[in-house]
């Protein structure tokens, strides 16, 4: 019946957007985010960070925002003085200002205000240009900025308040967080880490309503934090938005793994009706040297939902971890991780893979486009750009070379998942199995796969695409040319007795890359 073919097809994966950065070591893509709307077109816009440009000043850093519908340049904002690093956070507050149109908050983690290094974050009006609230750090050193959040009410009030990290501040230098209202900019509270450098507020993120209490809560990361016998795990810590008492913390399984590095809220993954937390430990080396882990969290209790850990030394998987949103339409919510220094196509080339959020496997694979591209560096969520009803990715490469800058870095705005493999169809005479695809590249080629055991395996492409395929040994069943609705359709013979047997079937967009849905049918 079938054709043993081992598939290793030359189809690579393209993005919708590219962008680039303007000089060598600006790194452009440092930080990405989804801000909104700052338009008013109904898309969702995004910015990104490249803190170390030198725009007019030397490392002043400067942000970018775009159009999520055109990906044109809507405003690019810049640091005021040498060394700012402006651009090296990003998050996104909603409509501050109440002008109808999304803001942006960057951190500004070395502006000397308050002393060298003491830090900055700012709110900007993405209309205007111009800073609604300014917030600075409380001595020197403090590296106030280094991390921002928002996306969370706190404090019950209807407006998105904002959490902003100080790593090297506060009491024995163990970092403190503040937490601002998102309405007028008051302080709400302060939160510290526990000891001497612990880097308390290295990462944040809020995760909804973790406690039911009405109000927002969420997850500091502080990567050096130690252990009752000085041991220093890492930590990521979950407080309640309410009263801004801890909830539950996780730690990690190891000394110097830089546990909490990343903190991501990835949505309802188990079912529980309360949302999870993904951390991410890039130094943990588990089977190889820093081969990288990160860890899924239940949000309500800190129970440990499932591990993932990078394949060979060096792949620092976990350096950076993002919700997706709903991606393979099984009803939950998908996630990714970046693994900065993976070397798939080129030292450090950097590699994301984007993970099933009910089964935890890898959906796909994205490879950074050479040698020392740090694919990975940032990752979000854009949103849905195109209107297909599939969410679209921001991921950055800081030091990406490809578009002949040097290394100034990149951001790939990258199509998710639309290819969709319909139940098999076996005729009366059951002599005939029809596999239909939709949602492929129109008038481009579509390979149909098929084995007797299903298992994730990767798949080697030209291009800087490495994919992931749910079947252990494909073969190749037949190739279809999609018609300009993006319809492919394989009928096949059914030549040799295959009663009781159970086949599997995936498809595979020659033109992007993507893989469809695993199908299985059982004769």
């Amino acid at each position: 019946m079938w054709t043993s073919l081992l598939l290793c097809l030359a189809v690579a994966q393209v993005p919708l957007h590219r962008h680039d950065g303007q000089s060598a070591e600006d790194w452009f893509g440092y930080a990405v985010i989804s801000i909104g709307d700052a338009n008013g077109d109904g898309v969702a816009d995004y910015a990104v960070g490249a803190p170390f440009a030198d725009v007019t000043l030397l490392d002043e850093g400067e942000v970018s925002v775009f159009s999520g519908a055109d990906h044109s340049l809507l405003l690019r904002l810049q640091g005021e003085n040498p060394g700012d690093a402006f651009g090296w956070s990003l998050a996104a507050p909603g409509d501050v200002d109440g002008d109808g149109n999304a803001d942006v908050l960057v951190g500004i983690p070395f502006h000397d205000g308050a002393g060298l290094n003491a830090g900055q974050a700012a709110v900007f009006s993405v209309q205007s240009g111009l800073a609604i609230f300014e917030f600075f750090g409380e001595d020197l050193n403090d590296q106030f900025g280094f991390a921002v959040a928002s996306g969370g009410d706190s404090n019950g009030d209807g407006n998105q308040d904002f959490l902003i990290g100080a790593p090297h501040g506060g009491r024995e230098n163990g970092g403190y967080v503040r937490i601002h209202s998102g309405l007028d900019g008051t302080e709400l509270g302060v939160l510290s880490g526990d000891l001497e450098d612990d880097e308390f507020g290295y990462s944040l993120a809020f995760i909804g309503d973790a406690d039911i209490d009405g109000k927002d809560d969420f997850v500091i990361g502080a990567r050096l934090a130690k252990d009752g016998l000085g041991f220093a795990l890492g930590s990521a810590r979950v407080f309640s938005g309410d009263q801004g008492l801890p909830m539950f913390t996780a730690r990690g399984a190891a000394e110097n793994v830089q546990f909490g590095s990343s903190v991501a809220a990835v949505g309802d993954l188990n079912g529980d009706g309360v949302g999870d937390v993904l951390v991410g430990a890039p130094l943990d080396s588990d089977h190889r040297f820093q081969n990288g882990s990160a860890w899924i969290f239940s949000g309500v209790d800190g129970q440990i939902l499932a591990i993932f850990r990078g394949d060979e030394a060096g792949d620092r998987l976990g350096y950076s971890v993002a919700a997706v949103g709903e991606i393979d339409q099984d009803g939950v919510p998908d996630f990714m991780i970046g693994l900065r220094n993976a070397g798939w196509n080129g030292l450090e080339a950097g590699l994301v893979r984007v993970y099933s959020g009910l089964s935890g496997n890898p959906l796909y694979s994205l490879n950074g486009s050479g040698p020392n591209a740090w694919l990975g560096s940032a990752l979000a969520s854009a949103g849905d750009l195109d209107g297909d009803g599939f969410p679209e990715l921001l991921l950055g490469a800081n030091r990406d070379d490809a578009g002949g800058n040097g290394p100034a870095g990149s951001v790939s705005v990258l199509a998710t998942w639309k290819l969709q493999l319909q139940t098999p169809v076996l005729s009366h005479s059951g002599t005939v199995l029809t596999l239909t695809v939709t949602g492929a590249s129109p008038l481009q080629p579509v390979f149909f796969l098929q084995g007797l055991q299903k298992g994730v395996r990767s798949l080697a492409f030209a291009g800087w695409s490495h994919q992931v395929c749910d079947l252990m040994n494909p073969a190749l069943g037949g190739v279809d040319l999609a018609d300009s609705g993006g319809e492919a359709i394989l009928s096949q013979w059914i030549t040799v007795p295959l009663i009781g047997v159970t086949a599997y079937f995936q498809s595979v967009d020659s033109a992007s890359g993507w893989f469809s849905n695993l199908r299985e049918h059982t004769f």
